[in-house]
């Protein structure tokens, strides 16, 4: 699962994904594997963050995670996922995947 912004903002990025894997303990960050074009802007946590003032782009923040190996999910119903002000996180997750359909 895929989740990206258009914005840096913390409360929009990381704290959303902090969220989502306290809730949801099952589910871990994938980071890219090196090879990947996405790999230059990984953070050490496996989040990829483009940083304009570095990268000379929009600023855009991106993280895949995956269910553990152990685990299977059947539907995004099964994962806890809770809406921040007025966006829909759910309807973020689906859009960034059906853009991103490989890493």
């Amino acid at each position: 699962m895929v989740y990206a912004t258009c914005t840096l903002h913390p409360a929009e990025n990381e704290a959303v994904i902090e969220s989502f894997l306290s809730a949801n303990p099952t589910w871990e960050i994938e980071p890219p594997t090196p090879n990947s074009p996405a790999s230059m802007f990984t953070t050490p946590q496996g989040l990829i963050k483009v940083l304009p003032h570095q990268h000379n782009m929009d600023g855009f923040f991106m993280v895949r995670l995956r269910k553990n190996k152990l685990f299977r999910v059947n539907t995004i119903s099964d994962c806890k996922i809770s809406p921040i002000g007025k966006f829909n996180s759910r309807r973020q997750i689906w859009l960034a995947i059906r853009v991103l359909k490989t890493w």
